[in-house]
């Protein structure tokens, strides 16, 4: 999962399309939660770690939480 993370930041960063609306979000937003990437700025996602997963992935996805149909 984690080299996914890494693999997914790469492909985004490698898009024309998607770098330039980056770009004009961060433009046309500024100061505001919606200039922010939707992954997040690339050194948070270089910096997670497996840890953070495991430990994201425990905490949030317990049955408390979960919702039942």
């Amino acid at each position: 999962m984690y080299a996914d993370m890494h693999r997914l930041c790469a492909q985004v960063e490698s898009i024309p399309e998607e770098v330039v609306f980056d770009h004009l979000h961060a433009t046309a937003f500024q100061g505001t939660p919606l200039a922010r990437t939707i992954l997040g700025p690339a050194e948070n996602i270089r910096s997670i770690t497996r840890e953070h997963l495991v430990e994201y992935i425990a905490k949030n996805y317990t049955a408390p939480r979960m919702v039942r149909r």
